[in-house]
């Protein structure tokens, strides 16, 4: 039964579908396209970056007319794609090779000079529990499953994130392409979220409405926060001092306060700060706008801390937008 089996899979031909180069040329094509990584390689930084990929194409397409190979971009995406689907039917037919433990031999003639495609083409067999995924993304999610971690790593800084769209964003930052203009100012963004978001300063629009006190937000994660503290739940938790907090933007910033360094700093004083917000509370003091008001004296403070200091001189302290009288007032 077995040498049946190996026969049967053995004379089953390889389909490939017919592509226009061959001979020299198609060897040439396969040169070229294997030098520009970012087209199949996504340890390549510009593998995830379409303004990227699309001038590599470009370079492939001078590439190939320098060596008298001339191709539309339509016929060379059209033979990328042939090479990646003969790579897919090869990697089935390995898989299915090795669960019936039968010998694997490559149906495809050039089939070696296209296996560097492997690395990108589907399917994927989990190293753990021997799963089949259909795609590469597919593979880092499922793997995520097995050890907790996120599936998408930047290849720059290491950071991880849950889906392969955030971390595109992510990579958008580091290579600075902000392509999502705002329409009443010069800011730019990397991602159309945000850039929606950012509009919603100049529009006043605030879609996100608390029903429980009416409360608006812009942002719908603050929204969320809102709610939660409303609800009491402090789902995000401090793995080195078990403090709780409503939101992950909440949990990263005390983080910092973990850190060792001081490494924010104020461009005006140089003064070190563990924490983002709290250099920005800092920097309100070389601020020529003070915006809190004492309601007795009418003296006025950069930051609301200042406020609340001096209120004491007059033997009140500040809560909301009213004035409480304390055991200093007569």
């Amino acid at each position: 039964m077995e040498s049946f089996l190996k026969i049967r899979i053995e004379n089953k031909k390889c389909f490939a579908p017919e592509g226009i180069l061959t001979g020299g040329k198609l060897k040439i094509f396969l040169k070229y396209y294997k030098r520009l990584t970012c087209l199949w390689n996504e340890v390549d930084i510009d593998y995830r970056l379409p303004n990227k990929r699309q001038e590599a194409m470009i370079t492939l397409k001078s590439l190939l007319e320098s060596s008298n190979i001339s191709l539309t971009n339509l016929e060379i995406e059209q033979e990328i794609a042939r090479f990646r689907k003969v790579c897919c039917q090869e990697k089935k037919r390995k898989f299915k090779c090795e669960a019936m433990k039968l010998q694997y031999i490559p149906q495809y003639p050039n089939y070696d000079e296209i296996s560097f495609l492997e690395i990108d083409v589907g399917p994927f067999k989990c190293d753990i529990c021997k799963e089949i995924l259909s795609g590469l993304n597919a593979l880092k999610v499922h793997k995520a499953k097995h050890d907790g971690t996120k599936p998408f790593t930047c290849p720059l800084c290491g950071n991880g994130f849950s889906t392969v769209h955030s971390m595109n964003i992510h990579l958008n930052r580091h290579t600075g392409d902000y392509k999502y203009k705002c329409k009443y100012c010069e800011k730019s963004f990397p991602a159309s979220s945000e850039l929606i978001v950012h509009e919603r300063s100049h529009t006043g629009e605030r879609p996100y409405v608390c029903d429980q006190c009416g409360k608006t937000f812009r942002v719908w994660v603050y929204y969320d926060t809102h709610l939660r503290r409303h609800q009491n739940r402090r789902s995000y938790k401090c793995e080195i001092c078990s403090k709780a907090f409503f939101g992950a933007h909440n949990l990263n910033e005390h983080m910092n306060i973990h850190r060792k360094e001081r490494d924010l700093f104020c461009n005006i004083c140089g003064k070190g700060f563990k924490i983002a917000k709290y250099l920005r509370q800092h920097k309100l003091i070389h601020s020529v706008v003070k915006k809190y008001v004492c309601r007795i004296c009418h003296k006025a403070f950069a930051q609301n801390a200042g406020l609340n200091g001096h209120m004491k001189t007059h033997g009140t302290k500040v809560i909301g937008n009213g004035l409480i009288f304390d055991t200093l007032t007569i």
